[in-house]
């Protein structure tokens, strides 16, 4: 609801998926006729789409939209533009009087369908885990303190924290699919600032693993010149 609009650009072919909710005639032009606030109930615009490899979408305000037409963002769609390169043509392109909120989100579909893949697996939820254990290639070392699902774990020299899902995915669909995500999203992660997470080749059980760094705890860290505290 409202004016913000959904693009979809395949095969550098622009598509509108939303609709416009705004009454633009006379001196009423761009009031919005449907948004949140406007009447105690409200029915939204919904619509569906089958995504497909190589999709981009674009989710933008009406300040981005009023100033670059469907030949432009389809332009810009079309060389996967990131959003700021967008915003930032909108904002230089628009004159004093079209100055509003411009913001933009870009989503670039590189392949589909490998989320639905892990969460198929039929894969084991270990009831009990024990020091010693071998999970997929690793040896487990010990626990982390206050949790029996996550472990210091051993290949081949190198360690690694390994994440085991809640024994309440067993039989609770929605904390099964809580887990899933956070291993979809941790192992897809690629940043040098960031831990690099995987999930072991061949894996017969519901986890991941994290790249382990060795750091001093807070009770042995101190700030130089300043004084040392216990919590």
């Amino acid at each position: 609801m409202g004016d913000s609009r959904v693009y979809l650009s395949r095969n550098r072919e622009l598509r509108q998926l939303s609709d416009d909710h705004v009454i633009n005639e006379g001196p009423l032009k761009h009031v919005l006729s449907r948004a949140i606030g406007l009447t105690p109930e409200i029915e939204p615009h919904c619509f569906e789409i089958q995504l497909a490899d190589g999709d981009v979408a674009l989710l933008c305000t009406d300040g981005v939209s009023s100033v670059l037409d469907d030949e432009a963002i389809g332009s810009h769609l079309g060389k996967r533009c990131a959003a700021r390169t967008i915003v930032a043509s909108a904002r230089k392109k628009a004159t004093p009087e079209l100055l509003d909120d411009m913001s933009a989100i870009v989503l670039d579909i590189a392949e589909k369908g490998k989320l639905k893949a892990v969460s198929e697996l039929p894969l084991v939820i270990p009831a009990t885990l024990r020091k010693g254990d071998v999970i997929d290639g690793l040896t487990l070392l010990k626990r982390f303190q206050y949790s029996d699902r996550v472990w210091l774990a051993d290949r081949d020299g190198q360690r690694f924290a390994l994440k085991f899902a809640p024994l309440e995915a067993r039989n609770n669909q929605a904390v099964l699919d809580g887990f899933i995500k956070e291993t979809w999203n941790a192992s897809r992660l690629n940043a040098e600032f960031f831990p690099k997470s995987f999930i072991p080749v061949n894996c017969t059980t519901r986890c991941y693993a994290m790249e382990f760094i060795e750091a001093p705890s807070l009770e042995k860290s101190h700030i130089p010149g300043g004084s040392q505290h216990k919590a």
